[in-house]
C-alpha cells in the first residue's frame, strides 16, 4: 500500500474522530455528558490532524529542500564545466594572459602562455607591478599604476586610448643565462559588466624572435650601409683613383678569362694556375686598399 493511501486513511479517521467529539458535544440538550464523551475524541481527531498536516508540510519542505540541493550541485558542475572549457580555451592560445581586479592582484584566470613566459609557479594572487613589472623602473610601475586605475574608474575611455597612455608597451624579461633574454608586449582589455568595470585581462605576446631578426637585419642593412657611404665619399674625394681601379679590374677580369680558356682547350699546367692567382691576389690588394 502506497504512503499516500495510509495518510488518506489516517486523515479520514482524524476527521471522522473529531467530528464524532463535536457532535456529541453539539447534541447535548442539557442532559449531563460527561467530558470523554465529547472532548477527548476530538482533542484526539484534531491533534491527529495538525500532526498529519505539520508533517506532510515537513515532507514538503525536506522534497523541496533536497531539489534545491541537486539544483545547486547541478548549477555548480556546469559552472566547473563552463571553467574548465574556458580554461582550455584560454590554454590553447598562443598569446599568455592574465586577468587582474581592482587590487590589481593576478587571479586564477591566466594560461599556460603567460606562465610560460614569465616562469612556472602558482602567480594567483602575486601582485601584477612587482611580480612581472620586473625590469621596470619605480617611476614606470607608478605611471602603470595610474592608467590602469583609470581603466578601472572610466568606462567612456576607449581600450585603444588606454594602451596609447602606458608608458611602455614592452617588458624585458632577464634569463638566467646571458643572451636568455626575452622581449615582451603588451596591452589591456576592460572586462566590463553592467557599465562597471570589474576586471582587466593583460594579453602579452613574446616578441623575442621577431626582434632578433629585426635586429639583425639592422645590422646587415648598417653594413650595406656604411659600405655605400664609403663608396660616395670615394667617388667625390678620389674619383680618379677609383675609376683607375675599375680600369684596371676590367683587364685583370680580361686575362683571367685569358687564362681560363687556355684550361678549357687543355692547356693544363701550373703557370696559368699561378697566373690566375697571382691576378686575383692582385684585385683583392687593390680592393682592400680601397676598403672595398
Amino acid at each position: 500500500m502506497k504512503k499516500s493511501t495510509i495518510f488518506i486513511i489516517i486523515f479520514i479517521c482524524a476527521v471522522l474522530t473529531a467530528v464524532f467529539g463535536i457532535a456529541a458535544f453539539l447534541m447535548n440538550t442539557g442532559d449531563p455528558i460527561s467530558l470523554s464523551q465529547w472532548a477527548v475524541p476530538a482533542a484526539l481527531g484534531l491533534g491527529v490532524i495538525f500532526l498529519l498536516v505539520f508533517f506532510l508540510s515537513s515532507l514538503k519542505l525536506v522534497s523541496g529542500s533536497e531539489k534545491l540541493e541537486a539544483e545547486l550541485v547541478e548549477n555548480r558542475a556546469l559552472q566547473d564545466e563552463s571553467s574548465a572549457s574556458m580554461q582550455s580555451v584560454f590554454d590553447s592560445l598562443a598569446s599568455g594572459i592574465c586577468v587582474i581586479g581592482r587590487d590589481l592582484l593576478i587571479q586564477d584566470n591566466y594560461n599556460k602562455e603567460f606562465a610560460n613566459i614569465f616562469g612556472l609557479r602558482d602567480w594567483k594572487g602575486q601582485p601584477l607591478l612587482s611580480a612581472v613589472f620586473t625590469t621596470w623602473s619605480s617611476g614606470q610601475k607608478e605611471e602603470l599604476k595610474q592608467t590602469l586605475e583609470l581603466a578601472f574608474n572610466s568606462t567612456v575611455s576607449s581600450d585603444e586610448m588606454l594602451n596609447d597612455i602606458l608608458p611602455s608597451r614592452e617588458i624585458v624579461t632577464v634569463g638566467a643565462l646571458p643572451g636568455d633574454a626575452r622581449y615582451v608586449e603588451f596591452s589591456i582589455v576592460r572586462m566590463i559588466r553592467r557599465e562597471m568595470v570589474e576586471q582587466i585581462m593583460l594579453i602579452f605576446n613574446d616578441v623575442t624572435l621577431s626582434r632578433k631578426m629585426k635586429q639583425e637585419e639592422e645590422g646587415h642593412q648598417k653594413v650595406i650601409d656604411d659600405q655605400s657611404e664609403r663608396i660616395n665619399q670615394i667617388l667625390q674625394h678620389d674619383r680618379g683613383v677609383v675609376l683607375s681601379f675599375f680600369h684596371s679590374f676590367t683587364s685583370s677580369m680580361e686575362s683571367v678569362a685569358g687564362e681560363l680558356r687556355k684550361l678549357v682547350k687543355g692547356e693544363v699546367n701550373d703557370e696559368i694556375v699561378r697566373n690566375i692567382v697571382a691576378i686575383v691576389h692582385g684585385i683583392k690588394g687593390e680592393a682592400f686598399s680601397l676598403e672595398f
